[in-house]
């Protein structure tokens, strides 16, 4: 990574400054003989990051807190207002600009992956970590993909035996190699399958940790300690505590070991200090504008996202939580009352996708459900608490595991609202842990909740999309 990095600076110094590149529009090569220089390599894999921060600064986030309990009803929004109704359908255009734009990722991704073998003025090992980073883009497209359009890992079908808990229901469209051919979904299973080839591929094969690196950007690339956060949340969301654990354990002692002080992570013109991969945005390219334009509270009219009573209620449940100045309440008592979010009230902001507050709430969980070290898992929670204005935990917690886990979730609902988080453990504790969720009084794994595929596929006539939602009410 050192070496690429080192690359990318000798090509600013030649072409133009660093910001810059980050700044243009990266061109979108869709053949192998545009793939000539070394230039071209590079704008490819830049490419790669631009569309995922397309993809992943907001869009991808909105549609799954859209059914969370975590939200009231959209404002003036009829795509949003759909999903969060759970009856979305083929002609969602804010669905269908999302979908594309993983895919477009990938494409971008195998491009490069079937191409670096041989780039001009690269060394092999520069070619690898390119491939790398490549794989690791790759697995954090499919890992959204699968989550937000397949049932979750673990499922079966509560009707008719489909699912039989060996995920071999139906996930997305698995394309591993350049081409436009029709091809059906593939399984769960699968996707998973790939996600875990190709993260460990990138844990193995990118650098050493670039923290502390003089470049400001260096978190906006994918590093050792990035895959391994990835393959930690994939294994976590698979219920393979024990295997996340040492991922984990890993990735927080890069950072110390301890969580940093300050609460807001979404920082303009810096990157935070517990990022481990984050969007950055520029004054020219502003990737965090889709959670903005529809969050932000401090101009004129009703955001499109506000916080459901029952969230603004839990986050002011202790009136010492700092926490509590994320929502507030407007026309209190009155019939025109709601509850806007000011997490996102800037022009612009680093959107971090992976970072040390969900590390230490999966830590602590795992270890609770794996039969670990409860010491541990309450010093993380405990720095959540604290850095929140909390009292830590009760010593309590460290003979009983249930405690630990009920305290890690309260605490990721509220750490990581608006984040595209919630739904996803939701899910995972209906699929894996059998508890018997239910979202705004729908059982969680309701045909609705799921998103429904573009008309677009029904191109292909092996496609088979979701179940119709008209009954998931």
């Amino acid at each position: 990574m050192k070496a690429l990095i080192s690359y990318i600076g000798l090509s600013c110094i030649l072409l133009w400054s660093c910001s810059d590149l980050l700044d243009v529009e990266p061109p979108n090569p869709g053949r192998d003989e545009a793939l000539e220089t070394t230039e071209d390599y590079l704008y490819l894999l830049n490419s790669c990051y631009e569309i995922a921060g397309s993809a992943f600064g907001g869009a991808a986030q909105n549609l799954v807190e859209c059914l969370t309990n975590n939200l009231s009803s959209p404002n003036s929004n009829d795509d949003y207002t759909q999903v969060y109704n759970r009856r979305i359908d083929f002609f969602n255009g804010t669905n269908d600009e999302f979908f594309k734009e993983p895919y477009t990722g990938i494409f971008r991704c195998n491009s490069l992956i079937e191409n670096a073998t041989d780039v001009p003025g690269l060394t092999e090992q520069q070619s690898t970590q390119m491939v790398a980073e490549a794989r690791f883009l790759r697995a954090l497209n499919y890992f959204y993909l699968v989550q937000m359009y397949g049932q979750p890992w673990g499922y079966q079908n509560p009707e008719p035996a489909v699912g039989t808990g060996s995920n071999s229901h139906l996930g997305v469209v698995l394309r591993n190699e350049v081409g436009t051919n029709p091809i059906p979904r593939s399984s769960v299973q699968g996707v998973y399958s790939s996600i875990e080839s190709d993260l460990n591929f990138a844990i193995t094969n990118l650098g050493e940790p670039l923290l502390k690196d003089s470049s400001e950007y260096i978190r906006g690339y994918a590093s050792k300690e990035s895959a391994q956060a990835l393959l930690a949340k994939v294994y976590f969301t698979q219920g393979r505590y024990d295997e996340a654990v040492p991922l984990l354990d890993e990735v927080i002692a890069v950072f110390g070991g301890t969580l940093p002080t300050d609460l807001d992570r979404f920082l303009q013109d810096a990157s935070s200090p517990e990022s481990i991969f984050e969007l950055v945005s520029t004054q020219a390219r502003k990737k965090s504008d889709r959670l903005k334009d529809h969050y932000r509270s401090d101009i004129e009219g009703i955001p499109t996202f506000t916080a459901s009573s029952e969230l603004y209620q839990i986050v002011n449940l202790d009136p010492d939580d700092l926490r509590s100045d994320w929502v507030n309440v407007e026309n209190e008592g009155e019939l025109e009352e709601y509850f806007p979010f000011t997490r996102f009230n800037k022009e612009y902001f680093n959107v971090p996708v992976l970072h040390l507050t969900d590390m230490f709430l999966m830590r602590a969980e795992a270890l609770a459900r794996s039969g670990g070290d409860l010491g541990q898992a309450k010093s993380d929670l405990d720095q959540i608490r604290q850095r929140a204005g909390l009292d830590p935990t009760s010593s309590g917690i460290t003979t009983n595991p249930a405690l630990v886990i009920e305290e890690a979730l309260a605490q990721r609902r509220i750490e990581m609202m608006c984040e595209g988080d919630w739904i996803f453990h939701l899910k995972r504790l209906g699929a894996i842990h059998d508890q018997p969720i239910v979202v705004r009084d729908v059982d969680w794994y309701c045909n609705g909740m799921v998103l429904q595929f573009p008309n677009s596929e029904g191109t292909v006539s092996t496609f088979e999309f979701n179940p119709s939602s008209a009954t998931c009410q």
